[in-house]
């Protein structure tokens, strides 16, 4: 049995998916919204490669995955692979874009943020850490018997100055509570839970670094990733301007057999 076969008796759904990938409209308005160091051809392949690997995506509302898929382009984000800047995460009948600490940290340096470190501090550690007028971020790992997670750091060295902050792991713990989408199977929070605790200390660093212009881009990743974890994100805008809404009721070429699908799904595999 395939992997489409399993989904469910209805496969319309992931044939849309595909199919409105295959438009000239949607390729188009993709390809317009990448950067122009970012190759499509390889953009899309790894956007098509993460929705095979999570089959819940097939069943979300095919034009919010196409829209997921637009904002990562926006950003000059990879969906998954390799980078994993970013992740498509099933939520309901939609799909929620949202952003890895791999894509945080690309974005905080196209914004000007000349290292960005961050890492998670068990009891046995040596750490220091001191706030006010002598500030201090020390943190020495122990080698064995580290113990339990305590806390997590982060640190950005803007305009030649280091900004840090810590939180500990019951603040991490309720950002994680608090997201929607956090006990998903597809979460990140589920399959990476240090990488999701460093990716939340930083987004909180991020939202406290100076303000410069170049970081419209990363000021609108953390908006949208608090979005998603909220579960309100809505991303129609991004093909509103010039996708004709009939597409998302395309009829399939193929009748809806988990053989033809997956011919549809190897067919556009770029």
């Amino acid at each position: 049995m395939t992997e489409l076969n399993s989904i469910n008796t209805t496969k319309s759904a992931p044939l849309k998916v595909v199919d409105l990938l295959q438009t000239k409209a949607i390729q188009g308005k993709i390809k317009r919204l990448l950067p122009e160091n970012i190759n499509f051809n390889r953009f899309l392949q790894i956007a098509i490669n993460e929705i095979r690997e999570k089959p819940k995506l097939l069943q979300c509302d095919p034009m919010s995955v196409i829209e997921s898929i637009g904002q990562a382009a926006r950003l000059g984000l990879d969906i998954g692979g390799v980078n994993g800047h970013a992740h498509l995460i099933p939520y309901g009948n939609k799909c929620q874009f949202q952003v890895g600490v791999k894509g945080l940290e690309a974005l905080a340096k196209k914004a000007g943020v000349g290292v960005i470190e961050s890492a998670i501090v068990y009891e046995n550690d040596g750490f220091d850490l001191e706030y006010g007028l002598t500030k201090k971020l020390s943190h020495r790992p122990s080698f064995t018997n580290r113990g339990n997670p305590i806390c997590a750091w982060a640190m950005a060295k803007v305009d030649n100055e280091n900004v840090f902050t810590h939180m500990t792991m019951d603040e991490i713990n309720k950002t994680k509570a608090y997201s929607k989408t956090a006990s998903t199977p597809d979460s990140p929070w589920v399959k990476s839970y240090d990488e999701m605790a460093k990716k939340t200390i930083k987004k909180r660093l991020c939202k406290s670094l100076p303000q410069h212009t170049n970081n419209s881009l990363l000021q609108e990743a953390i908006a949208l990733d608090d979005q998603a974890d909220a579960g309100v994100q809505n991303n129609s805008h991004i093909f509103n301007d010039d996708i004709d809404s009939t597409l998302v009721d395309v009829t399939p070429q193929f009748q809806e057999t988990g053989g033809k699908a997956s011919q549809i799904l190897e067919r556009v595999n770029l």
